[in-house]
């Protein structure tokens, strides 16, 4: 957003060093203290509205994670209340009846508790219309306090705010069916979470903590950032944590980055342009040998058998005039 970090953090009295460093931890006065710095530095009434668009385009923690590993928006909505409470100290919890899922917030600050709901609903209805086909409308948004220009909000939001006795956004159970859009690399893991019921049980199998990490790897992948600690600076988690609750899950990181390699290996060798070597290094392999091999093991072929085949079915189909369909490869690891 351009604006003066280290002005931001003296007045909110914290060191302006903090800028340079990668992660760090803080309690929620600290929080709300750099929020209500931030808003004094920028000084315009649309600045709550605006921090929450521009988070959606960071790719961290498990709100911004949590879409992009999800089938659908009620899927990614089980696990933003699955996992929220552990990136800030805000929580969300879910109820449903026969026509509304809705989506309620609670802060340990009841001075800020409705304007942290409503940046959090913000968020959530831009996070939508960046990442989904048919963006989701929320039915009615309510606060249990006034926040300042609560129009603004509302033609953000799309629909009216109300003041009640909570805070919490309500959405038709048929907009929980919203799809995102299609990414070649993303498929796979999107399927991973399942919310086909639609049902408000957030202890439903299939909000996974290892499709959230697995989708964070592949956005990392071209980075080379896919370490236990970059994994978990990007879920502002701990090390410990996500190693724990993979654990839990019966799946290692090891997994899910040789299965992120596994699946980025036939796209990426699917371009001619790109040279054996680049596809190694952008999976993380020193070598060009080592890929080879890493390959043979997962498909029961080379690299370069499988890039002679794939051009030949395109050849043949180019002359039938059929489009192309996928490989047929098996993307389950082999056994030994």
């Amino acid at each position: 957003m351009r604006l003066d970090l280290t002005q931001i953090l003296l007045n909110a009295e914290l060191d302006p060093a903090l800028q340079y460093i990668d992660a760090i931890t803080g309690g929620e006065d600290e929080l709300y203290r750099l929020f209500a710095a931030a808003a004094q530095v920028d000084g315009k009434p649309d600045f709550g509205l605006r921090l929450a668009v521009a988070y959606t385009r960071v790719p961290c923690g498990v709100t911004y994670y949590g879409f992009h590993a999800a089938a659908n928006f009620g899927a990614a909505l089980k696990l933003l209340v699955k996992y929220k409470g552990d990136t800030s100290p805000n929580t969300l919890n879910s109820t449903s009846d026969g026509r509304y899922f809705s989506l309620h917030h609670a802060g340990p600050r009841p001075d800020m508790d409705s304007v942290g709901a409503l940046l959090t609903f913000s968020w959530l209805v831009e996070m939508q219309r960046v990442t989904y086909r048919d963006p989701a409308k929320p039915v009615v948004v309510t606060l249990k306090a006034p926040v300042p220009d609560l129009p603004l909000y509302e033609q953000h939001l799309g629909c009216r705010i109300d003041l009640t006795n909570k805070n919490s956004i309500r959405y038709t159970h048929a907009a929980l069916r919203a799809t995102p859009l299609t990414s070649p690399t993303m498929q796979s893991f999107r399927n991973r979470v399942d919310a086909r019921e639609l049902v408000a049980d957030t202890a439903e199998e299939g909000s996974s903590f290892a499709a959230l990490v697995k989708a964070c790897i592949q956005c990392n992948m071209s980075t080379g950032r896919i370490k236990v600690s970059d994994i978990a600076i990007s879920l502002c988690t701990s090390p410990r944590t996500l190693q724990r609750r993979l654990a839990d899950e019966g799946v290692s990181l090891k997994d899910l980055q040789d299965d992120v390699r596994r699946e980025f290996a036939l796209s990426l060798l699917q371009r001619e342009a790109i040279t054996f070597i680049d596809v190694a290094q952008r999976l993380g392999y020193g070598d060009v040998g080592t890929f080879f091999k890493a390959f043979k093991v997962w498909y029961g072929t080379t690299p370069a058998q499988y890039r002679q085949a794939h051009q030949a079915r395109q050849a043949q189909q180019a002359r039938h005039g059929h489009a192309e369909r996928p490989a047929q490869f098996n993307t389950r690891r082999r056994a030994g």
